[in-house]
């Protein structure tokens, strides 16, 4: 009983023992209620039961030969025999209490004190004869994010296939050949599968992706910098419209030429790009036409000699 005439419920949980909660282990986590929201709901947590023998409940040749008689024998509680207890013909589904404590099947704990002088590993695992499709497949639904909706819990059944809580120096080494890629991406069913990373004291989010319609790299962050610099750029354009041209260096221009016609190597998708000139004589330029396929440059003082003509586009 609280100062405020409110009481508390603790439901009793099994964790290594038994420890008091405030809740049981929900399917579906927005399903909680906590301060300054709460969530009803259509059903509610009756009082559960241990079982002390299922030896009749379960489907073994070895246990049971001639079937199982669907039998659960339950340890005697307080609310036995009360209105509150099984009856015949009340409909049971899967209890959410206790805490089922799940094995974790496979346990490796080192507890080394003298370093070796053998790299040894935890798992070792060599093939020495035909190619094998994998070293480890990991499996349990239909490999679809979509489909999540259609289980209990509105999850995939894995949070994390891979995690990593101790430091390391190197978290993946590829110290062999890898004949097609490091890492694949196949990116079913039309999603992108973002590479992210955080930062800041208020941990946003920058990720890296790569459109599966048409390849398009995109990076969403706090910005990037490349020291080294960049090669081999196509175009540049702040819109979703890209630029398949980016520069011309050294168009040779006529002495006593009016004006130069450019031609791209490849076409635009429109006109609607701009175009900065520069030129190796003294004079004003205009650009006084521009499509798809190239633009005309226009000069109040013609070159006396031969001379050049750079420009850059950006869209």
């Amino acid at each position: 009983m609280n100062a405020n005439g409110t009481k508390d419920i603790r439901i009793v949980r099994h964790w290594w023992g038994a420890k008091s909660a405030g809740a049981p282990t929900l399917y579906r986590s927005d399903n909680y209620s906590r301060d300054g929201r709460e969530r009803p709901l259509k059903y509610i947590i009756a009082p559960g039961a241990n079982a002390y023998d299922v030896s009749d409940g379960v489907e073994s040749p070895q246990v049971n030969v001639g079937g199982s008689k669907k039998i659960l024998r339950l340890v005697p509680t307080s609310f036995s025999r009360s209105a509150a207890d099984f009856a015949p013909g009340d409909p049971i589904e899967q209890a959410i209490g206790p805490d089922p404590f799940k094995p974790i099947p496979f346990r490796s704990w080192l507890w080394d004190l003298v370093p070796g002088v053998f790299p040894s590993s935890v798992f070792d695992v060599a093939n020495n004869g035909v190619m094998r499709h994998a070293v480890m497949t990991v499996g349990g639904d239909r490999g679809s994010i979509a489909a999540v909706t259609n289980r209990y819990d509105h999850n995939p059944a894995w949070d994390h296939y891979f995690v990593f809580n101790s430091a390391c120096n190197d978290g993946i080494v590829f110290a062999g050949d890898t004949g097609n890629s490091a890492i694949l991406f196949a990116q079913p069913n039309g999603r992108a599968q973002p590479i992210k990373w955080l930062y800041g004291a208020d941990r946003k989010e920058a990720a890296l992706t790569v459109s599966p319609e048409d390849g398009t790299m995109k990076f969403e962050g706090g910005g990037m910098c490349v020291p080294g610099g960049l090669t081999s750029i196509s175009g540049l354009s702040s819109s979703g419209t890209k630029a398949v041209n980016l520069r011309g260096i050294g168009i040779p221009v006529k002495a006593g030429a009016k004006e130069v016609a450019v031609t791209f190597q490849r076409p635009e998708s429109d006109e609607k790009y701009a175009v900065f000139v520069e030129l190796s004589w003294l004079t004003r330029q205009a650009v006084v036409e521009q499509t798809e396929k190239g633009f005309t440059v226009q000069f109040d003082a013609p070159p006396a000699k031969n001379e050049r003509l750079h420009w850059l586009l950006v869209r």
